[in-house]
């Protein structure tokens, strides 16, 4: 079943063209990873398929629905997002960030988000502007997954972790595809494609190049992608 499919996706900033015609889909059980250079519009697909920016043309569909601004709300209860900058605010606890979180989430799993944070060693008490880049990333994650989401976009997800954070990661991740989740998965890190993938979209200067089956020269296809854009 496909639980993201974009056709056609268009966004200006003013005269300048961002991205172009950007149409790739989600399937249940899948991670699909969303590789570009800095600048080729990963961001602002992503930012435009959560409905924080409106594009110029095109359509999205999440879980069979065409999206619009009278049904997104209820759409997204069922979507987890972890956006590339981590923003919250600064004087509040963790604690009480998750539980301002859980207030939109109908499905939040109070079990669940205890157990993220256990895994992932979050410090509750802290303040949000304590905590190191790190951890900050560990807030938006865990908040991202604590309502048991059926489709995960993640953009850089894991910037700002220690190695054996991003393991932890890697493991959830697959755990949540072998139950079925889809997930988009935005990175630069080479190894992180090649060990969650099991597709990848290339994207260039706001354009899709020709999306490939993951293989064992990937190494060299992704370089390939990053080199032609220098």
């Amino acid at each position: 079943m496909l639980l993201l499919k974009t056709v056609g996706l268009t966004k200006y900033y003013g005269k300048k063209l961002a991205i172009e015609n950007i149409s790739f889909s989600v399937s249940e059980g899948e991670i699909v990873g969303f590789v570009g250079p800095n600048g080729a519009g990963k961001t602002t697909t992503i930012r435009t398929i959560m409905g924080f920016l409106n594009p110029n043309d095109g359509l999205i569909e999440i879980f069979g629905q065409r999206v619009t601004k009278r049904n997104f709300k209820d759409i997204v209860k069922n979507i987890g997002y972890v956006p590339g900058e981590v923003n919250y605010y600064d004087d509040e606890r963790v604690e009480t960030i998750l539980r301002f979180y859980k207030s939109f989430y109908s499905n939040f799993d109070d079990e669940y988000c205890e157990e993220l944070c256990r895994k992932f060693d979050l410090p509750l008490r802290k303040k949000f502007e304590e905590l190191s880049s790190g951890n900050k990333k560990k807030v938006a994650i865990i908040q991202s997954l604590a309502h048991k989401p059926k489709l995960i976009i993640m953009d850089e997800p894991t910037n700002g972790l220690d190695p054996f954070v991003q393991r932890l990661l890697y493991t959830t991740l697959e755990e949540l595809r072998d139950k079925g989740v889809g997930i988009l998965l935005s990175s630069h890190i080479l190894s992180e494609v090649q060990r969650l993938c099991d597709r990848v979209i290339f994207i260039k200067e706001g354009h899709i190049v020709e999306p490939k089956r993951f293989e064992p020269n990937m190494k060299k296809i992704i370089l390939k992608v990053a080199d032609n854009a220098v």
